[in-house]
């Protein structure tokens, strides 16, 4: 649909836009007698469709079916757990070779937040530089964890976190390891971040799972954590 006064209305030729006319619509709203031209807003042209071609809508409609059967069998997910304060995972199930845990801190966060809603380039380019976000930005445009389209952004996360508060559920498992602390978390998030941890592993072996890095759950935090990640993954 063309609108009049736009672009492609009064340069049709620069968008190869032929035959322009008023939208069928009008004919029931006007008699005979008037001259629709001069009345309507809104008008049809002929141009040439991508989908005009055979093989590009062959590979189109069976593209769309197998994403329609992806997501009736095994339902992808985007979805962002808070880990303590610092700390985030991306669990993305979107591509089915490709299933994986991203690690994402406090600052990738604070980018995937402010673009919950659509942001234009420029207040988003102004909110990452006052705040020195770059590389993070770069970071999960590429992931495509945001989606850049005509120079808005917005996050794809289908939802907002949800709470999955280790650091109230894991302890040490004896003194000596106290000061390790800090060391096995970012041995854990690396893990999961590099594709070692599984979603299987974390969903299904809590605890056993945890205990490899010095980090020990009760059986009732174990069932937290597998609640947690069955519930998102519904």
């Amino acid at each position: 649909m063309l609108v009049r006064f736009s672009p492609m209305f009064c340069h049709p030729e620069e968008y190869g836009i032929k035959n322009i006319r008023p939208n069928p619509f009008y004919q029931y709203c006007f008699p005979d007698d008037v001259n629709i031209n001069d009345l309507a807003y809104y008008f049809e042209g002929d141009y040439e469709k991508a989908l005009d071609n055979p093989e590009l809508k062959d590979r189109f409609i069976s593209t769309l079916e197998n994403w329609k059967e992806t997501y009736h069998n095994d339902k992808p997910v985007l979805h962002l757990l808070r880990l303590n304060h610092r700390y985030y995972i991306m669990i993305d199930t979107r591509h089915k070779d490709n299933q994986r845990f991203t690690v994402l801190t406090d600052k990738d966060y604070a980018i995937i937040e402010y673009c919950y809603t659509p942001k234009i380039k420029e207040h988003l380019e102004r909110f990452v530089s006052e705040r020195k976000l770059e590389e993070n930005l770069e970071i999960l445009l590429n992931q495509h964890f945001i989606l850049s389209v005509n120079e808005r952004y917005v996050t794809l996360a289908c939802e907002r976190i949800r709470e999955l508060e280790l650091d109230g559920v894991i302890v040490l498992n004896n003194q000596e390891h106290k000061d390790k602390a800090g060391f096995h978390k970012e041995r854990f998030l690396e893990d999961l971040n590099c594709g070692k941890i599984t979603f299987s592993d974390l969903k299904m072996k809590s605890q056993s799972l945890l205990s490899q890095y010095d980090l020990v759950i009760s059986d009732d935090e174990a069932r937290f954590i597998k609640n947690q990640l069955s519930y998102i993954f519904l």
